[in-house]
């Protein structure tokens, strides 16, 4: 399930953790697939710690904030 905090999205000011963990509360069997907010490699831990299974990148990545490498570090597919 992908869910978009679209009062973040692409303004890179760090995801809403309380948002997506509160999803996952409500639906936990549901893979959830976080977007909106991420602005550098240190937002990936604490999303994880929601227990989303994606992330989307989008601006982040774009703007050089995060690299292809810090994402295949945190990758499970890595």
């Amino acid at each position: 399930m992908l869910c978009t905090d679209i009062g973040r999205d692409g303004t890179l000011t760090g995801p809403n953790l309380d948002l997506y963990a509160e999803c996952l509360h409500r639906f936990p069997t549901l893979d959830w697939i976080a977007s909106g907010g991420l602005s550098a490699a240190k937002d990936l831990q604490p999303l994880a710690a929601t227990g989303v299974t994606a992330v989307v990148t989008g601006k982040a990545l774009l703007d050089g904030r995060l690299s292809l490498e810090e994402i295949r570090r945190f990758s499970r597919a890595g």
